[in-house]
């Protein structure tokens, strides 16, 4: 489904910017020096979009990849679709309109991660989504959602990275034992249909959906639906020249987590453990080089940070990404 502009044009601007940067700010995101988080809502409200704004500028970021839910069905935005379905989840103030705003004014563009499945640990989203027992009417309303954001952010919203897609992982929720013919998350979908609900309010937003995870990035749903790989990876181990095995016409694209993991986590994608945030897992010759060649052969990089939820970007990731920035742009024109 190709709608009125190709799948090369609506993600071009990811190749000719090059790199971006992506924040896994959650509800389970921790303080600086803190062992529990904010109240949601309480952390929205103290969002400093202007101190964001200035790392990712200081970043040399193209694009800045935001967590707009993940853990927990809590949106840090106004949506009456959602608030229609489950009061109390969403929040007075439009974060995500005011960083779409204020990354504009210097050129940098928003993308949207949304996870697309009820996590476990969401009861009550689980319930009142209808996920545990109505696969299909859970499916709508997750295009009604993306389609409300969509109609109201417009061009300010250049793309979306829906997570849990997956088409080779067996579905171990509630529902699948009411509904053993799904098998996959990916079976919860019409494709074409979510991608059409993500493009709302403007046809030439990018958008991709993460088949394969951590895996050989080789689905076959892909084709002719996604505009960029969501290329999720635990390391720098992928560049352009690989195969996308079933994804051919869209954008290469990388999305690595790039702070040390904490002793209690999985990974480095979500600082939820107290201390401070690890630092980064490369030196920065080994980042600098790995965008440069990966933007040398038409691809995007997403470089992953684990942020605080007060401070945001932690100083020793910036610290690097100051680095990255200056030689990664030194002497290269992007068109933004």
């Amino acid at each position: 489904m190709m709608n009125d502009t190709t799948a090369p044009d609506r993600a071009a601007w990811i190749k000719e910017a090059g790199f971006g940067l992506g924040l896994h700010w959650t509800a389970e995101s921790l303080p600086r020096g803190k062992d529990r988080p904010m109240p949601y809502r309480e952390a929205v409200a103290r969002f400093d979009v202007q101190r964001l704004v200035s790392q990712c500028v200081e970043a040399g970021a193209g694009w800045l990849l935001f967590t707009v839910a993940h853990a927990s069905q809590l949106l840090p935005i106004p949506c009456r679709t959602m608030d229609a379905i489950l009061p109390g989840r969403t929040c007075e103030r439009d974060l995500v309109g005011e960083l779409a705003e204020a990354l504009g004014k210097h050129g940098i563009r928003l993308i949207l991660y949304y996870p697309s499945v009820a996590c476990d640990n969401d009861p009550d989203w689980q319930r009142a989504s209808g996920w545990l027992y109505d696969p299909a009417s859970y499916a709508t309303r997750q295009y009604d959602i993306v389609t409300e954001l969509g109609e109201r952010y417009g061009s300010r919203l250049a793309g979306w990275w829906l997570d849990n897609c997956y088409d080779s992982k067996l579905a171990t929720t509630t529902w699948h034992h009411v509904h053993p013919s799904v098998r996959g998350f990916s079976d919860l979908y019409d494709f074409p249909r979510y991608a059409a609900a993500l493009r709302a309010g403007h046809a030439g937003r990018a958008v991709t959906f993460n088949f394969t995870g951590t895996g050989a990035w080789a689905s076959a749903l892909g084709r002719g639906i996604v505009d960029y790989g969501a290329g999720e990876s635990n390391n720098l181990d992928r560049v352009p020249y690989e195969d996308q095995a079933g994804e051919g016409g869209s954008v290469w694209h990388a999305y690595v987590w790039m702070d040390e993991a904490r002793e209690g986590t999985g990974n480095g994608w979500v600082h939820s453990v107290p201390g401070e945030v690890g630092p980064p897992r490369y030196q920065d010759d080994h980042v600098v080089s790995y965008i440069r060649y990966v933007m040398r052969h038409g691809g995007g990089f997403t470089y992953g940070v684990a942020p605080y939820q007060d401070e945001l970007v932690a100083e020793s990731t910036m610290t690097q990404l100051r680095a990255v920035g200056r030689e990664v742009r030194s002497g290269v024109t992007v068109r933004k």
